[in-house]
């Protein structure tokens, strides 16, 4: 028996996640600077709403003054090349106190970066790709 809602033809190359931020434009500046993003577009002045690429991953920002919201939001970046990444982070001294680079039962290994305003950002390793 099928699930009535299964779409066999749909393919979900990837996500693309959306996190809070109180200024868009220093987020933006602090993704170029710490990991290397480009912003791909902004809008609003002040921006409003804007994304950044690198390679395959891509994040979008929308403006937010809700502290709840920004402390609860964050998302899972997977990379290759995790060690390289992490001395960065730690040299800029953005890494999560309690989110060092550690491996994981569930197969990665992965590290937490926290953006200006305590949003978190994932970053993992398939321990076995």
């Amino acid at each position: 028996m099928s699930h009535p809602f299964h779409v066999p033809e749909t393919i979900y190359p990837y996500a693309v996640p959306m996190l809070p931020s109180r200024d868009i434009d220093a987020t933006l500046g602090f993704f170029e600077s710490v990991i290397d993003f480009r912003r791909s577009f902004a809008h609003g002045s002040p921006t409003e709403y804007a994304g950044m690429k690198r390679d395959g991953a891509e994040i979008h920002f929308f403006r937010c003054d809700d502290a709840k919201v920004l402390e609860r939001s964050g998302c899972r970046v997977r990379v290759d090349g995790i060690e390289p990444l992490y001395a960065r982070c730690v040299n800029r001294g953005v890494v999560h106190p309690d989110g060092k680079l550690a491996e994981k039962s569930w197969g990665t290994r992965e590290f937490v970066m926290l953006d200006p305003d305590g949003v978190t950002v994932t970053f993992f390793e398939p321990r076995h790709p």
